[in-house]
């Protein structure tokens, strides 16, 4: 069984290059002509269905009824596995993700991902403001900020979340954009983040919670906004792993 995934994540790697490379022309003419940043939103969202369909997982997405594509939000979602990013590509809504600076080493996806998104040496504080107003900009231009306010993968005991950082919700309040939660209540379970790299079989799900105004709010209102936020992806959470959700409380 451990050969068979193990070749089946050789076989992951290869789809997701594949359709990165089938991409990549898109994602090149937007790097050099910011007037097709849109088609490589448009692009970023075949790749992730390329990737999930020829990976063999079954795609399934919630809520939708809750976006306003004519809008523009702060996307925040739980943080678990390497799959959570191709898992946002999912989205109907163009974004454009803060994420680690680590990510532009890897091999074709780091030289797109350095150039179309927004990366973060989160030991630095003067970085982490600058990504920040660098995220109000992009919301300026209509795209939309995908940010997992969890810094990382930290959690010890998925699916329960680390604790949220300001970041994403400071860019929310000083832009005066709707926070909209969004649970992946699967990827921990379908590639877990330890270190040995073998997907399991499963769904890759999302699920789109209501939005979060933000509206008249000011600074002081991080750590509510921060709350309202962890609570709503949470419920979700217990939704689809009420046994183990109640188990990693108890012995936490």
């Amino acid at each position: 069984m451990r050969i068979l995934r193990r070749i089946h994540s050789t076989y992951c790697i290869f789809i997701f290059f594949s359709g990165m490379l089938i991409c990549f022309p898109v994602f090149l003419l937007a790097i050099f002509n910011s007037s097709f940043r849109k088609w490589a939103a448009y692009a970023n969202r075949f790749w992730a269905y390329f990737f999930f369909i020829f990976s063999g997982y079954p795609i399934n997405i919630k809520g939708k009824e809750h976006i306003d594509r004519s809008k523009k939000y702060v996307i925040c979602a739980n943080h678990f596995s390497f799959y959570d990013i191709p898992t946002l590509g999912l989205s109907p809504l163009p974004i454009v993700f803060i994420g680690k600076n680590s990510l532009a080493k890897v091999p074709v996806f780091g030289y797109m991902y350095s150039r179309l998104h927004i990366t973060i040496d989160r030991n630095s504080m003067k970085s982490r403001y600058k990504s920040i107003d660098r995220g109000i900009e992009v919301l300026k231009k209509g795209f939309c900020l995908g940010i997992f306010p969890e810094g990382g993968i930290f959690s010890d005991n998925p699916p329960k979340m680390a604790r949220f950082k300001d970041g994403a919700f400071r860019a929310a309040i000083q832009s005066q954009t709707p926070i909209l939660p969004v649970a992946l209540p699967h990827n921990w379970h379908l590639l877990p983040d330890d270190g040995k790299y073998l997907p399991r079989p499963g769904v890759a799900t999302m699920v789109y919670t209501p939005p979060i105004s933000t509206k008249g709010l000011t600074l002081d209102d991080i750590e509510q906004l921060k709350e309202t936020t962890y609570l709503q992806i949470e419920k979700v959470l217990k939704e689809y792993h009420p046994n183990k959700m109640n188990e990693v409380y108890e012995n936490s």
